[in-house]
């Protein structure tokens, strides 16, 4: 399923904030929020935590794909998850959820996967 335009910026804008953006991992959320141990793609430092922010919501302004899944934890909720170029070969996994007025960084670690396989078969941008 297609993102909307109207989520996408969402998304984006909420990222850009240091006050509408986190990631505590709690047992209902469990969150792999990384950045750190990912190296910037075109430098050889790690990003942090705001630099892998403002990573994201660059990819999602420029048109990432985002593809949406059922979370596990909290069952029921929206995930959207992109799979971002990296230093490497292996593309970083970010997996966002929006809360109310929030986004939450739910996963930026190094990818298990190079392509989508569910829904959208498209590779990392």
């Amino acid at each position: 399923m297609a993102v909307s335009k109207d989520i996408r910026q969402q998304l984006a804008l909420l990222a850009r904030s240091r006050g509408t953006r986190g990631s505590i991992s709690t047992q209902k959320m469990p969150c792999k929020w990384s950045p750190l141990g990912i190296t910037q793609p075109g430098t050889s430092f790690p990003f942090t935590d705001d630099s892998a922010w403002t990573y994201v919501a660059d990819a999602i302004d420029a048109g990432c794909e985002i593809a949406t899944i059922a979370l596990d934890n909290p069952p029921g909720k929206i995930g959207y998850v992109m799979l971002l170029a990296s230093a490497n070969t292996t593309p970083i996994y970010v997996k966002l959820q929006l809360l109310s007025g929030r986004v939450l960084g739910r996963s930026f670690h190094y990818s298990e996967y190079t392509v989508w396989t569910e829904p959208t078969q498209k590779t990392e941008c």
